[in-house]
């Protein structure tokens, strides 16, 4: 193939709102992201639509709300129409600092939910609970998060995450 092979063209739709503020309950983030291509004339593998994915113990948790963080690698790409969800929840203390001797740790429980919906091909999804706020000092350096996930409607697996601060890279 020679350079400038390829025919397409594409349309991508991001809308993202974080630290939404519920006060007394902790803050939510919520992206969306959609995509399609216009016309699929001459499309290679590189040009598909390809997601952050995750198959190890270890993630970036500054893309928690940006990607996957249990999905296999390469699965899901696709060239049809598809659209992403995120959503995360801290409790920013509400849960923890009920609890004595928990409370001085500055610790936060956080709930997630992600999906991908692709047309005409099989979807996914995700659900976390974890933990942030492990610090040394002022110094975040990681986070907990146990996720399930799911094809369609089935369970898939399950495992622990550990989402490192941005001090070990973006």
């Amino acid at each position: 193939m020679a350079a400038g092979d390829t025919d397409y063209d594409g349309l991508r739709l991001t809308v993202e709102k974080d630290d939404i503020n519920w006060r007394l309950y902790g803050t939510s983030s919520i992206h969306i992201k959609g995509g399609m291509f216009l016309n699929k004339n001459r499309i290679e593998y590189m040009d598909l639509h390809h997601f952050y994915s995750n198959s190890s113990i270890f993630a970036y948790a500054s893309r928690y709300t940006k990607g996957y963080k249990l999905m296999p690698h390469y699965v899901y790409s696709t060239s049809n129409d598809y659209v992403s969800t995120f959503f995360e929840h801290s409790f920013d203390g509400f849960i923890m600092n009920k609890l004595p001797f928990l409370k001085d740790l500055d610790w936060s429980f956080v709930i997630s939910a992600n999906s991908l919906i692709r047309d005409r091909q099989s979807n996914y999804y995700e659900a976390s609970i974890g933990i942030k706020g492990f610090k040394i000092g002022v110094v975040e350096l990681f986070r907990l998060d146990y996720i399930w996930n799911f094809h369609n409607r089935d369970f898939m697996d399950s495992g622990l995450v550990i989402g490192m601060s941005t001090i070990f890279g973006t």
